[in-house]
């Protein structure tokens, strides 16, 4: 996960799994990889489409919901609307920044890609800033680079373009993104995939 930290199940062991919460009930549900980030203390935040209540809302809006874990035990906060429109139906991502102890979520939109800063106290989600990104974007992924102490994002400026990576850093209650950099120049319809190795101070994508 984005705190380096790592679970592990040795061969014939007992994996315990406790009740499943249910996160969102209405509207269209997308729940993709790099859609989780954890304080790597027991806190994870989620971030899914649909609605908060029944035909309220965007039916494919941005959510986030926040979570405690205590031995196979859940308990969920109240989700979150982050934006009162439909996503673009793309992948959105989510990572959490260790030193300044925020989630940073970016979700694109039909009009532009924008960026939540979120602080977390127990299960509960609080909206600090939000800010729009330099490129519209679509298909994002994102890890968080503690060396760095900034997050790192892949991106396609469209559905069917050329990918970039851009980098943020988070200061109190506002976040900057840096200059967007051209990784390479084939097209791509896939979503793009990155994580952070801890050894040698790197992020792979």
């Amino acid at each position: 996960n984005s705190a380096g930290t790592v679970s592990k199940l040795a061969a014939g062991g007992v994996l315990s799994s406790g009740a499943a919460n249910q996160i969102i009930q209405y509207g269209t549900h997308v729940l993709e990889n790099d859609t989780v980030a954890t304080d790597g203390s027991g806190t994870f935040v989620t971030i899914c489409t649909g609605q908060t209540a029944f035909a309220t809302g965007p039916s494919r809006g941005a959510v986030v919901v926040a979570h405690t874990v205590n031995g196979t035990t859940v308990t969920s906060g109240t989700p979150v609307l982050l934006r009162n429109i439909d996503t673009n139906g793309e992948r959105q991502s989510i990572i959490y920044d260790s030193a300044q102890q925020k989630y940073l979520a970016i979700v694109p939109f039909s009009d532009y890609s924008q960026a939540f800063l979120i602080s977390v106290s127990g299960t509960t989600c609080t909206l600090d800033s939000t800010t729009n990104l330099p490129d519209k974007g679509t298909g994002w992924a994102g890890d968080y680079d503690a060396s760095a102490a900034q997050g790192v994002f892949l991106y396609r400026k469209d559905a069917d373009t050329f990918v970039y990576v851009i980098a943020s850093t988070i200061s109190g209650t506002s976040v900057s993104f840096h200059t967007p950099a051209l990784v390479n120049r084939f097209y791509h319809r896939i979503s793009c995939l990155q994580f952070y190795r801890p050894k040698n101070s790197r992020t792979l994508c």
